[in-house]
């Protein structure tokens, strides 16, 4: 059967199409518990503000919201890269989003008090 040019145009544009869909995919990064960390470390500690009659302009420690979240993400990304370049490989990187994920749930337990020993232990 004879394809016409048309006919060939978009089988090569699927083709391509497919092509760049699956690089894409494979890209992707799992789910990473050191960013949702952040974000739950971030709506704690405005929370602990807030119940010692404090904003974010009044905190010791940041400057800001934007602050404090360069700080966490920063802190989460340094986390990362050490465990990504340890001698364990991914197992270092699977402990440090294991340790990330219990971190997050120790944050949303526990009181205002333990926020940095928690989040910095």
């Amino acid at each position: 059967m004879i394809q016409s040019k048309q006919d060939r145009t978009v089988s090569i544009l699927a083709a391509l199409s497919l092509s760049a869909c699956s690089l894409l995919l494979g890209a992707c990064d799992r789910f990473d518990a050191c960013d949702g960390l952040c974000a739950t470390a971030h709506g704690v500690y405005g929370r602990c503000l807030e119940a010692d009659g404090l904003s974010w302009t009044d905190s010791t420690e940041f400057s800001s919201e934007s602050d404090f979240d360069n700080w966490c993400h920063t802190w989460a990304a340094e986390r990362r890269l050490l465990a990504r370049t340890a001698s364990e490989g991914d197992e270092g990187l699977d402990q440090l989003l294991s340790d990330c994920q219990a971190r997050e749930t120790r944050l949303q337990l526990d009181d205002c008090d333990a926020f940095f020993t928690i989040l910095l232990d």
